[in-house]
């Protein structure tokens, strides 16, 4: 999260540093993951759900660091309705990725 606030602070656009986060997590995942493909086989579908909600949520997320910082609420300002929206879709990521 500082990172991202970093980025952000910086004059980074939110999507260019997700992005950036991204290709950087997927890159690390792929060199240290053995049997991607089998794993991913039959779960094509769910994987495809989870990365857009995930990606989704994380692009509101930076969006409203952006606009109001990460304690915004502790500072008095109340959460809008896309912040709001950005919190239930990181639970909804949550509660998909830990399905069985």
């Amino acid at each position: 999260m500082r990172s991202y606030k970093a980025a952000l602070a910086a004059g980074g656009t939110p999507s260019a540093v997700f992005a950036l986060a991204l290709a950087l997590a997927t890159a690390i995942n792929l060199t240290r993951t053995r049997g991607v493909a089998g794993y991913a086989r039959g779960r094509t579908g769910r994987i495809l759900v989870m990365g857009i909600v995930r990606g989704g949520s994380v692009l509101i997320l930076l969006e409203g660091l952006a606009a109001g910082g990460a304690l915004a609420f502790a500072i008095g300002e109340r959460p809008g309705r896309t912040q709001i929206t950005g919190a239930m879709l990181v639970a909804a990521g949550a509660v998909l990725m830990a399905w069985p």
